[in-house]
């Protein structure tokens, strides 16, 4: 029978731009829907009447523009782009409409059921993952997220409470506040600032705070073989304020609103303070009984403990941003389009930490990161980044990591064998690769179930390299079934490794693979339409961990092994290669 390839479902915004002149913002009309369009059921007609509507004034808040503003499309596109981030809202339009000078902009968007009991059960990957609790995204249709929960993971038992507000007090400052009680100690977490939002903000600052009692861990093959107490606190603050490119833009961009000849803000400068202090302490029998650990079974070398740390004085950053969006459906999520940067972007960071300021030795901390990315086709892309870190104190360089990913991405489109219908396919793949010299004796390189290798254990394998690459052909089989579900599969391969080897000797001796299939559930009408994933892995090694070659392993997990964002993008470019391979 003859494939075929289709793409009539549906498209993201269509791109434009248009060159402001003496146009003006006239009026502004927002319309949110309900959770459901068909009320056709009492069910659908009361889930509508039970969700507290989001308020037009969160709405409002988003907006980087206001009735008689002089017309930038960039603006208009920006706001886009903001309010698909907003995992409480879904189907978001902003839609201009040009009466001569006068714009008329009409924004609509759907509400999402945010209130949703947490139920978490994971496993398949050697350690049981158990949870419930009950958060809420969009808090009385404030944009207001409060979380509580109950887990169960990898020995530890936690009580967690989080709170984020990126409206505080009905502005656009962000505040977070978070504290979790569990079985080996406490964890706490605050934070206040005034994140950017677009690149015609002039400036930004942040607050942010921690401390942390908990116990660490190192792994081998699956299982902890070395464990001590910890004690962690960090304090930073940052003010960054934006300067123009260093030239206007050479061409329109109909995808992220910029016209020829506009200037923007992509030059940010930063300076601020950081103080950073890890004490580590042998871990006491308690320790071991709060993991429900045998000291027989672990080492309890005096010499495996980390040495103590503390860095405190100024930070200065420096960082550029192209923009240059694309937007996308069908990539991680199911029928959400999604914005991804393909501009170059770059920061520098560098802190110093003298002893006159609190430091335990006079240090330099310096990270930087970069990356961009290339539209391969109009329904393909690339996106890589590089980037690393070190610490350079009394005339020696340790804990050195530099690191490199890519992301490949093609929505193939809607396949039919004849008539047919086999879904519609996206390729997804990953490749990173992480290198560290002299590393922290509290940090380790992992990788199993979670991290690349399904076929394997979480944390199999451990080193001071790593390397992985995963393909993935996904299938989007139905969407909105009964406005409540859609259905998928997923083809895969890993393959990957992490070792103290020689680089050439991990990539000829010990690399590890797993082939499978997975079946995915994805709930489109729910905060972030989020994804269940049940994949059936099976090892083309033995592992240490005991797995066995051609034993399946059947995991159970909650969102995406891998997605299209980079690692910067998930935990900011200035953490990304700083905060790899600890245990927190």
């Amino acid at each position: 029978m003859l494939l075929t390839l289709s793409h009539s479902y549906a498209q993201p915004p269509t791109p434009y731009v248009v060159k402001p002149g003496q146009r003006y913002i006239r009026n502004i009309t927002i319309q949110i829907g309900g959770i459901f369009e068909d009320t056709s059921s009492a069910g659908y007609r009361l889930a509508n009447q039970l969700k507290y509507k989001t308020h037009e004034s969160v709405i409002r808040t988003e907006l980087l523009f206001k009735e008689g503003d002089r017309f930038n499309p960039y603006l208009i596109k920006q706001t886009e782009r903001n309010l698909r981030l907003q995992r409480y809202l879904r189907q978001i339009r902003v839609v201009p409409t040009f009466d001569g000078d006068a714009v008329d902009v009409s924004i609509s968007a759907q509400d999402s059921w945010t209130l949703i009991p947490y139920l978490s059960y994971s496993s398949g990957t050697g350690q049981s993952n158990r949870g419930i609790g009950l958060s809420d995204s969009n808090l009385f249709g404030k944009a207001t997220r409060l979380e509580t929960r109950y887990q169960e993971q990898a020995s530890r038992q936690s009580y967690g409470i989080a709170l984020t507000d990126p409206q505080f007090l009905g502005t656009r400052k962000n505040f977070l506040l978070a504290a979790a009680d569990r079985s080996d100690g406490t964890v706490f977490q605050a934070g206040y600032g005034l994140p950017f939002r677009s690149l015609e903000q002039r400036d930004a600052w942040s607050f942010d705070t921690g401390k942390q009692n908990t116990v660490g861990r190192l792994w081998d093959a699956g299982t902890e073989n070395y464990i001590f107490r910890q004690h962690l606190d960090n304090f930073s603050a940052l003010y960054t304020f934006a300067g123009p490119s260093a030239q206007p833009a050479q061409a329109d961009d109909p995808f992220t609103g910029i016209y020829k000849g506009q200037t923007i803000l992509s030059q940010r400068y930063s300076v601020g303070y950081a103080y950073t202090n890890a004490n580590f302490y042998q871990a006491s029998l308690q320790d071991y009984q709060d993991l429900d650990l045998d000291p027989a079974t672990v080492s309890n070398n005096p010499a495996d403990l980390p040495f103590n740390r503390r860095f405190s004085g100024p930070v200065f950053q420096y960082q550029t941003i192209e923009p240059r969006f694309i937007t996308m459906n069908y990539i991680d999520r199911f029928d959400r389009p999604e914005d991804y940067n393909l501009g170059d972007e770059s920061l520098i960071q560098l802190q110093l930490a003298p002893r006159s300021l609190g430091s335990l030795d006079n240090a330099a901390l310096p990270s930087l990161n970069r990356s961009r990315g290339w539209r391969t086709s109009d329904q393909s892309f690339l996106r890589g980044e590089i980037g690393g870190s070190t610490r350079v104190q009394q005339d020696t360089v340790s804990n050195s990591l530099i690191r490199a990913e890519a992301k490949y991405y093609s929505v193939i489109g809607d396949l039919f064998m004849g008539q047919r219908f086999l879904g519609r396919h996206t390729f997804a793949s990953q490749f990173y690769i992480d290198f560290g010299d002299k590393l922290d004796r509290d940090r380790q390189l992992l990788l199993g179930a979670d991290t690349g290798l399904r076929g394997y254990e979480i944390n199999t394998f451990e080193g001071d390299k790593r390397v992985v690459l995963n393909l993935e052909e996904r299938s989007h089989l139905a969407d909105d079934v009964l406005q409540l579900v859609s259905l998928g599969t997923a083809v895969f391969i890993d393959v990957g490794s992490a070792s103290r080897e020689s680089l050439g000797s991990m990539l000829t001796d010990d690399l590890y693979g797993d082939i499978g299939v997975g079946l995915r559930l994805c709930f489109p009408r729910a905060t972030g339409g989020g994804i269940v994933r049940i994949d059936i892995a099976v090892p083309l090694r033995d592992g240490p961990d005991g797995s066995k070659s051609g034993e399946p392993r059947v995991i159970f997990a909650a969102g995406q092994l891998f997605g299209a964002r980079l690692r910067s993008e998930v935990v900011g470019a200035e953490n990304t290669s700083s905060s790899i391979g600890f245990d927190r």
